[in-house]
């Protein structure tokens, strides 16, 4: 994935609810951690995976992947917001759009572990700064400048 932008989340629900809508369409969703809880039943699962989409190979995690389109979203995300899936049970989540990845967000939101690819608009972005929703996006030569190491 090319990184565009390094995201620092502030509402993790809100972010990711915007962020799929925005690459809703052709793209897959990959969620990997406890899953244990969710009921994948009337989500739109998929048996094959095809593009950059990688599990990161813990034996304590699941690995699941589903389609992303916009009829799609709300059902997976009603799925992961449930109790404090999101910040507890979900460890990694991986967007691809036409078999390209276009969002990395990984250990519980992680600051220094959320970034975004092409795909992804700048008008969005700020409008979620505007709105409280992430604190800031930075390019990753912004990230590397302001970095102690």
């Amino acid at each position: 994935m090319n990184k565009k932008f390094w995201i620092t989340p502030v509402d993790k629900g809100a972010f990711l609810r915007a962020l799929l809508f925005e690459l809703a369409g052709s793209a897959q969703v990959a969620i990997e951690g406890d899953l244990g809880e969710i009921d994948f039943s009337h989500l739109p699962l998929l048996k094959e995976i095809d593009g950059e989409i990688a599990p990161a190979h813990s034996e304590e995690n699941q690995f699941a992947v589903l389609a992303l389109e916009a009829n799609s979203v709300e059902p997976i995300i009603e799925a992961l917001l449930a109790g404090e899936r999101l910040s507890q049970n979900i460890e990694h989540i991986q967007v691809q759009k036409y078999g390209e990845l276009q969002a990395l967000i990984g250990d519980y939101f992680h600051e220094e572990c959320v970034s975004v690819g092409e795909a992804v608009g700048e008008p969005l972005l700020r409008q979620l700064v505007l709105e409280g929703v992430i604190k800031r996006f930075e390019t990753p030569e912004q990230v590397r400048a302001r970095s102690p190491w």
